[in-house]
C-alpha cells in the first residue's frame, strides 16, 4: 500500500500516462480498424480471419514494447511482464459484436471526434485491452518492482460464448488472481447467471405469414424487426397502413424501429420484436394461430423481467430477474422462434428457471431450447483485494462508491478467482451534435470510447495492481 498512498508516484502515473496518450490513441486505433467478430463458422479456426489478425497484431505491440508474449492457438493473447512465482491476471477480449444497422461512420476506421474514439470495439474491449498493455507499460517503466507477474490475456469469443475460456481453462493454469475491465468500476464482485432459451410454436403459422427476423446477437436488444410479405396475396393493402413511425415499409418489407441496448442493461430500450408483434397483429389475413403466436412474442416483450415467460423473480443482493427477446426468426418449417437472453439473481440457480419457463410456454403452446445456462459467480466482497481496489477507486474519483453485482457476464464467470474492475465511470453525456438516441455506448452503433474515461481507468489501474500487490491470494 506504501507506493500508492505516496502522492508522487500517483503524479508520476499520471505524467506517464499524459506523454504516452497520443502513442496509446495511435496503438488503439490501429487495433480498432481490425475487424474481429468472431465467427467459428468461418472455416478459419478457431474464429475467423478477423480474430487471428486481432491476435497478431496485439502481440506485435507486446513484443515492440518489450514483453514476453504467448498465443494460445488463437483462443487467447497472452503479453506478460515479469517472472515472479505469484502473479495477476488482466483479462479482456479482442472480439467485438457485429456491426448491425444505422451506423453514422464507419465501424472500422476508428475517427477521432471530440474527445471521442468511434469505432466497433473502441469501447468493449479493444480499448482496455489497450490501456491495460500501458499500465503494465507504465509500472515497468517508473521502476515498480513488483512481486506479481502481470499477466495479461485477450480472449476472441467473449461475444459468442467464450469458448475461448473454456478451451484455456481446460488446458492451461489461470493466475492466482484476476481481474476482468469489462464492467463498471468499483469492483463487481458478482455476476448474476446467465439464462438464455429459444421458443418456438408448437404450430406452423399460416401461408400468410411474412418472413419475419431481427436480431444478430442474443446479448443485444436490436434496433429494428422486419416482416418480408413477399408472396403473401393482398398486403399490399396492409402495408399502406404501416408507414408511420416507430414503423418503415420498403417494397414489401415492414420494418419496426426500436431502441437498441445490450440486454443485460436493458433500460431506455424499445423493443423492435414486440412493435412488430404489435402491428401484425391488426394485419387482417392472419390466422388465429398466428394471432396467438404474435400475443405471446408481444407479451414476452412487454417488460424486461420476463413477467410473461414465468421466470420474474428478485433477491434483495442483486435485485430483480432481468430478460430481453433479442433475435426472432421463421423456421423452415414455418414455426416461429424468437431468442432471450435472461440474467437471474446470485441466489438463484438455472435448475430453478428451467422448469418455470417450460410450463409458462407450453401454457401458450410454445415449446422451449435452453441455449446457455450459467450459475452466478461470487467472490468475497470483504477480500482486501476487494476492499484495496475499491478503496484506489473512489480516491482518485473523489467517490464513496461500493463493491457491487451486475448482469452483464464477463471473464470473471469463467476464470478462478477473478472479480470485474471497471473500466465504466461516470463520463459526460454523449452529444447529441454527434451521436443521435441509440448511438455511441457499448453494441450501439457508433460505438465509442470517452478518452477521459481511458486514461483515468489507465491511472486507476496502475494504482491498483500496486496497492494489492503485496496481498497473498
Amino acid at each position: 500500500m506504501r507506493k500508492v498512498q505516496e502522492k508522487a508516484f500517483q503524479e508520476n502515473v499520471r505524467h506517464w500516462i499524459e506523454t504516452h496518450k497520443d502513442e496509446m490513441l495511435r496503438d488503439l486505433t490501429m487495433l480498432v480498424n481490425i475487424p474481429s467478430v468472431s465467427d467459428s463458422a468461418s472455416g478459419i479456426a478457431p474464429f475467423g480471419q478477423g480474430c487471428r489478425d486481432a491476435v497478431d497484431a496485439f502481440l506485435e505491440l507486446g513484443k515492440k514494447y518489450g514483453f514476453e508474449t504467448r498465443n494460445y492457438e488463437y483462443y487467447v493473447a497472452e503479453i506478460r511482464m515479469g517472472n515472479a512465482e505469484h502473479d495477476i491476471g488482466l483479462w479482456t477480449h479482442l472480439d467485438v459484436v457485429p456491426v448491425g444497422e444505422g451506423w453514422l461512420y464507419e465501424p472500422f476506421s476508428a475517427v477521432q471526434k471530440g474527445n471521442y474514439l468511434i469505432g466497433r470495439g473502441a469501447q468493449d474491449n479493444k480499448g482496455p485491452a489497450i490501456a491495460m498493455l500501458y499500465v503494465m507499460r507504465c509500472l515497468r517503466d517508473l521502476g515498480i518492482e513488483m512481486k506479481h507477474s502481470i499477466r495479461l490475456f485477450a480472449g476472441t469469443n467473449e461475444e459468442k460464448g467464450m469458448a475461448d475460456m473454456d478451451y484455456y481453462t481446460k488446458r492451461y493454469a489461470c493466475p492466482e488472481f484476476s481481474l476482468v475491465p469489462d464492467s463498471g468500476f468499483p469492483v463487481c464482485y458478482g455476476e448474476r447467471g446467465a439464462f438464455d432459451f429459444a421458443v418456438t410454436t408448437d404450430k406452423p403459422v399460416s401461408d400468410e405469414f411474412p418472413a419475419v427476423y431481427a436480431g444478430e446477437v442474443r446479448t443485444m436488444i436490436p434496433e429494428t424487426a422486419r416482416a418480408d410479405f413477399t408472396g403473401c396475396a393482398g398486403a399490399e393493402a396492409f402495408l399502406r397502413t404501416c408507414t408511420e413511425p416507430p414503423y418503415s415499409v420498403e417494397g414489401k418489407v415492414l420494418t419496426a424501429h426500436g431502441i437498441s441496448r445490450h440486454a443485460m442493461s436493458p433500460d431506455g430500450a424499445i423493443s423492435p420484436l414486440g412493435l412488430l408483434a404489435r402491428v401484425l397483429l391488426s394485419c387482417p389475413s392472419l390466422s388465429e394461430t398466428d394471432r396467438s403466436a404474435l400475443e405471446f412474442l408481444q407479451d414476452a416483450c412487454s417488460d424486461f423481467q420476463g413477467t410473461a415467460l414465468g421466470l420474474a423473480c428478485a433477491d434483495e443482493e442483486s435485485g430483480p430477474l432481468i430478460c430481453a427477446a433479442t433475435m426472432l426468426r421463421l423456421e423452415p418449417d414455418r414455426r416461429l422462434t424468437f431468442e432471450a437472453s435472461a440474467k437471474f439473481p446470485v441466489s438463484m440457480r438455472c435448475a430453478q428457471l428451467e422448469p418455470l419457463v417450460r410450463e409458462a410456454c407450453a401454457a401458450r403452446g410454445c415449446s422451449v431450447n435452453i441455449l446457455r445456462a450459467g450459475n452466478p459467480n461470487y467472490y468475497n466482497r470483504d477480500h482486501p483485494a476487494v476492499q484495496r481496489l475499491t478503496e484506489v477507486y473512489n480516491r482518485v474519483m473523489g467517490t464513496a462508491e461500493k463493491p457491487f453485482i451486475m448482469s452483464g457476464g464477463t471473464y470473471a464467470r469463467k476464470i478462478p478467482r477473478a472479480v470485474a474492475f471497471g473500466t465504466g465511470m461516470p463520463v459526460e453525456p454523449l452529444p447529441l451534435s454527434v451521436f443521435p438516441k441509440g448511438h455511441g455506448d457499448f453494441h450501439q452503433p457508433d460505438e465509442a470510447l470517452d478518452l477521459t474515461r481511458q486514461l483515468r481507468s489507465m491511472e486507476i489501474y496502475a494504482l491498483g495492481l500496486a496497492a494489492i500487490d503485496d496481498l497473498t491470494f
